[in-house]
């Protein structure tokens, strides 16, 4: 049940079929963001798949964010911690043994919205300071969750004490 996350099929693929010239992911952005959270929360290695020195500027940036790829290199006890409707969602803590990350997946054909207590996720019930990791955005303290994403798209959150 563990999912083969030995390469990043993200931007420019198949070199071969078309005379080198590759031809962009099936994945769609939403979908190519999400594997690389998946991969993320998951601690898998970070391996691309495609044509590195022609990334466009979107799969650079999938590639590049320092804190994303913190969350890979840095976290620890990564887990599943809950399945709800459409949405299943990851926790892992921080390599400070304060801080927490949370990854929430929508797997479901349309959009909607997870609000959970950090209780349902395994996290202690107290307010969070919340940060987007994908955004680079700092969200304000909250006392739960409350993600809303389209199909297959995912959001990747750091909580840190206020």
């Amino acid at each position: 049940t563990w999912p083969d996350a030995d390469m990043l099929a993200i931007g420019r693929l198949r070199l071969a079929s078309n005379g080198g010239e590759g031809e962009p992911s099936k994945f769609t952005p939403d979908e190519q963001r999400t594997m690389m959270t998946l991969w993320s929360i998951m601690r898998s290695p970070l391996i691309m798949g495609g044509d590195l020195p022609r990334c466009d500027a979107f799969t650079l940036s999938l590639l590049t964010n320092p804190e994303v790829i913190a969350v890979d290199q840095h976290s620890r006890n990564n887990r599943p911690v809950l399945t709800r409707g459409d949405f299943t969602a990851w926790a892992a803590e921080g390599a400070d043994g304060r801080s927490r990350y949370v990854a929430v997946f929508n797997l479901g054909e349309s959009a909607g919205t997870l609000g959970v207590p950090w209780t349902d996720l395994g996290i202690p019930a107290e307010r969070w300071s919340v940060r987007d990791l994908w955004r680079r955005e700092d969200l304000g303290a909250d006392s739960g969750l409350r993600v809303t994403l389209a199909p297959h798209a995912s959001a990747l959150l750091k909580l840190s004490a206020p």
